[in-house]
């Protein structure tokens, strides 16, 4: 998580990737003082994401551009319309997407090597 501070409050913001959609969508949650105030609703936005929420009234967005290939997101924090804070951070969970592909990438590679070995490619002896 990244933690900024604003009028003696503590903003963070956090990521996770999401299996559902190979972890390539990730979702940005923004807490206030250790409580969840926001979340991108939709995992599917592009590269491109807004969280709105607010602190006692002050209306607040958190303005992100994700990297997929690497599950970092850069983001911006601005507190009616004044940028507060820049940061980036990973998707908390990014290790397992990697692991997803690697699984992924010997299951096919196996079901290659055993086609190849039936078409003859490999002879057999």
């Amino acid at each position: 998580m990244s933690r900024h501070d604003w009028n003696s409050h503590s903003i963070e913001v956090k990521s996770i990737a999401h299996a559902r959609y190979l972890w390539l969508a990730v979702s940005l949650y923004v807490f206030v003082d250790g409580e969840q105030v926001g979340f991108s609703s939709n995992k599917l936005e592009g590269l491109r994401t807004k969280v709105p929420f607010s602190i006692n009234g002050t209306h607040g967005v958190v303005t992100s551009r994700a990297n997929s290939a690497h599950h970092r997101i850069r983001y911006t924090i601005e507190m009616d319309g004044k940028c507060i804070g820049e940061g980036s951070t990973y998707a908390a969970n990014w290790y397992k997407a990697y692991l997803s592909y690697a699984a992924w990438g010997v299951v096919l590679g196996l079901l290659l090597l055993g086609v190849a070995i039936r078409l003859g490619v490999f002879p057999m002896p």
